[in-house]
């Protein structure tokens, strides 16, 4: 282990060598939590995904990218992906790219997926904006026989030495425990937690700060046993601390604080105390980040305008749905009102007479179920055309002047002559015609047809 060393390379030198370390990161990252979730708990599935991905993210850079993004140990056996971002980042997140994932990824989740890429790319361009650039590790792997042995923790150490050289931050995102404890130890601390959907597996976004000289932890000082004292008197206890007046203003550092808390205690005696030179940390508080606030919503208005009363949905808005609304007589707009009203009347009198033919009272009247079922379905015709002229009274009452429709081009739509008082009362007449012939024709059909009993 001695022996090995690091090397670094760009995608497009070298496109054998590029999937081989291709090959090992996608075995290492197959067996992630959040990839079975995509893949559907099929380990070859999310093997190619996430090979497919790390070649979205390559991709991302072009030729020219800004510097190298594959890393790897010279015994090929432990690789990472680590890009410098913004200067290698690239709208591979586009719909036309992420097509190639949906060849791969199983039906249903490509959109979960994508939505989750978006989403944590804008993060990292959150991130960007208010920390600058910074270095995004990718992916970063082991094969399966070289585990345990520390290699992963060699290349990271690595990476984390490119990175204060630079002043950067490493940005990178766990998706497992295991992976969030590890970086957790090689001093990444957790920023925010992302959550693709109510049941997938949470997305550790993790961030290390670049490290300089200034950051080595000081040597343990010892404290003369005058400067921090205190003596204890029942009530009247006093600390001395020393330092200047503005250091006592300020709020009192932990060591002072311990010191003070021993000294109120009674019939204690503190005469000196070693502070070691390690700084405190602050809490950092993990914020979950949901992915419904950037995912596309399944349902929503019709054209983006909640004023117009209708939702559209993947199932409405389908060209093959869209095309059998649009071939229905009702919305048939080059067709008379009358001939709609006719067709839709032969459909319902001639289906609503097998019911009453069938589950009528009369139903077992040999020679008397068929007649009687039909003049109830003429009778039910008769009802419904009542009803259609009611609608029409009431709806075309006092039209007033008609306002033509255009689009944003200029170009008139010619209104449906439908939606008016004349055209709604030849629609109602075509209907009562229809729906009686549909209820003769239902007759003529039981006394004809060979095999009807």
């Amino acid at each position: 282990m001695s022996n090995l060393g690091f090397r670094q390379l760009a995608p497009h030198e070298d496109e054998e060598q590029t999937s081989a370390l291709l090959a090992v990161l996608s075995e290492a990252l197959a067996g992630e939590g959040l990839g079975l979730y995509f893949a559907r708990r099929s380990p070859e599935v999310a093997q190619r995904l996430w090979a497919e991905l790390l070649r979205l993210v390559l991709a991302a850079g072009g030729p020219a990218a800004a510097s190298s993004q594959l890393f790897f140990l010279s015994d090929r056996t432990t690789a990472a992906v680590m890009q410098r971002w913004p200067e290698d980042r690239s709208a591979w997140h586009s719909y036309s790219a992420l097509l190639r994932l949906a060849k791969i990824a199983p039906f249903g989740k490509w959109r979960a997926l994508r939505e989750a890429l978006i989403a944590l790319d804008k993060q990292k361009a959150a991130f960007a904006e208010s920390h600058g650039p910074f270095l995004y590790l990718a992916a970063i792997g082991t094969q399966h026989e070289y585990r345990s042995a520390g290699l992963g923790s060699m290349l990271l150490d690595h990476l984390e030495r490119v990175a204060d050289s630079e002043r950067r931050f490493i940005y990178t995102e766990a998706t497992s425990e295991a992976a969030r404890a590890w970086l957790k130890k090689q001093g990444f601390f957790e920023l925010l937690r992302h959550v693709v959907r109510p049941h997938a597996p949470v997305i550790y976004v993790m961030v290390r700060r670049p490290k300089g000289p200034q950051d080595e932890p000081a040597a343990p000082a010892a404290v003369a046993p005058n400067e921090r004292s205190c003596t204890s008197g029942g009530r009247g206890s006093s600390a001395r601390h020393s330092g200047t007046g503005a250091a006592a203003a300020g709020p009192p550092r932990p060591a002072a604080a311990m010191a003070s808390a021993l000294c109120a205690a009674p019939a204690l005696r503190v005469n000196s105390l070693r502070v070691q030179g390690a700084r405190p940390r602050a809490a950092r508080a993990a914020v979950v980040v949901r992915a419904a606030q950037d995912k596309v919503q399944v349902v929503q208005p019709v054209n983006g305008d909640p004023f117009i009363g209708m939702l559209e949905t993947p199932v409405t808005s389908s060209p093959a749905i869209a095309w059998y609304l649009s071939n229905l007589p009702a919305y048939r707009t080059g067709v008379s009102p009358l001939l709609r009203g006719v067709e839709i009347g032969l459909a319902h009198g001639f289906l609503l007479v097998g019911p009453f033919i069938k589950l009528g009272p009369l139903r077992n009247v040999e020679n008397v179920a068929e007649i009687v079922g039909c003049i109830n379905g003429a009778a039910t015709v008769l009802i419904l055309t009542l009803c259609l002229a009611a609608y029409g009274a009431v709806t075309f009452q006092g039209e007033g002047p008609q306002v033509g429709v255009k689009t944003l081009s200029g170009r008139s739509i010619p209104r449906d002559p439908l939606q008016s008082a004349e055209g709604w009362n030849k629609f109602t007449a075509g209907f009562a015609v229809g729906g009686l012939s549909g209820a003769a024709w239902g007759y003529i059909c039981t006394q004809i047809l060979p095999y009807y009993s």
